[in-house]
């Protein structure tokens, strides 16, 4: 059977039409040919591009299945599966107007977004312990686990992080945060763990196993949000209204992207050193503030800026007062709370 033939020019990216991972031969001509590879987390825009392309598709060849279209929850495709997908040229077309992202990226994606067992719902304490026991049975076989459950493997593995010991929740107290600083010490080797910079490096399983009834997120978070402070940093305050302000204003006029996942939220930091740790602490603070606008994807992040603009504008125009601020220069990006 002929390949389908597209209307649409397939960009170098997507020339091979294969959704396995990229060889080192492959990188190497991608950067030879400066071809941009898109890398980082997943835009507003694109995630609507891809949930168009999959509907689009669907709907043209009159096919709605996502385990056999993705081949979800299955160790093996069936020849049907693979002949369809081929020949259709599937993988292409969900990558249309997706040119800078990886046809594996693009199918990884797309696995998460259409799997129907990807739940939102925290687990239930039968389910929790089922998929404890069920790991200590089989190992690590999370789309196995999760079948019977209706969840997808990854949201398996989450759960079992969270759950594999009996955790506080709440305040931490001070023995806790000793056992963080001591466990941090041992693992990383040091006394200075005060880089958030290294928080991709640190392996925070190891750390969560030397600090009792704490999990793996919750160390990170604490040191995130209360061990990251800058050792020069000495006038800390605490995080006010003024500063909620400061990064309405500092988002609408000094870092204007159309997308949030542009933000440079490091640099963003840097203006806040004196009321924020870390750009994790700062994120928090941004995704709190998000829950202030109604949950929309069709809400664009700008226009979420302009409402919390609007909402938060007395307190906006008292910042820009007491700290004399005409206009949205960028030098107004450095001022620091008073």
């Amino acid at each position: 059977t002929e390949k389908e033939w597209l209307n649409f020019d397939i960009p170098p990216l997507h020339e091979k039409e294969s959704v396995s991972l990229p060889s080192k031969e492959m990188l190497d001509e991608w950067k030879s040919r400066n071809i941009y590879i898109n890398k980082g987390k997943w835009s507003r825009e694109e995630i609507l591009t891809l949930k168009e392309n999959y509907l689009d598709f669907c709907m043209k060849y009159s096919v709605s299945d996502p385990f056999f279209l993705l081949g979800l929850g299955q160790t093996y495709r069936s020849r049907q599966s693979v002949q369809f997908v081929k020949n259709t040229r599937f993988y292409v077309q969900l990558g249309k107007n997706l040119n800078n992202r990886t046809l594996r990226s693009i199918y990884v994606k797309a696995r998460y977004l259409f799997d129907p067992f990807r739940k939102q719902d925290p687990a239930k304490t039968d389910e929790i312990d089922y998929i404890i026991k069920k790991q200590r049975k089989i190992g690590n076989k999370w789309t196995k686990i999760g079948k019977k459950l209706e969840r997808n493997g990854e949201n398996c593995k989450q759960v079992h992080r969270w759950n594999k010991k009996d955790i506080n929740n709440g305040k931490w107290s001070k023995e806790e945060e000793n056992a963080l600083m001591r466990a941090l010490e041992k693992v990383i080797g040091s006394t200075d763990y005060t880089d958030y910079s290294q928080v991709k490096k640190i392996p925070w399983d190891k750390v969560a196993k030397l600090v009792p009834n704490r999990n793996f997120s919750q160390c990170r978070q604490f040191w995130a949000n209360y061990l990251t402070w800058k050792k020069d940093i000495v006038n800390r305050k605490k995080w006010r209204r003024s500063s909620t302000a400061k990064l309405i204003y500092i988002l609408k006029n000094n870092y204007y992207v159309k997308d949030e996942v542009k933000l440079d939220w490091e640099k963003i930091q840097k203006s806040f050193e004196n009321v924020s740790p870390s750009s994790f602490f700062l994120r928090t603070k941004w995704r709190y503030l998000k829950t202030r606008v109604q949950s929309d994807e069709h809400i664009t992040y700008r226009k979420k800026i302009d409402f919390l603009y609007d909402k938060y504008k007395r307190k906006i125009e008292r910042f820009l007062s007491d700290n004399d601020i005409v206009g949205n220069s960028a030098d107004d990006v450095m001022i620091v709370d008073s």
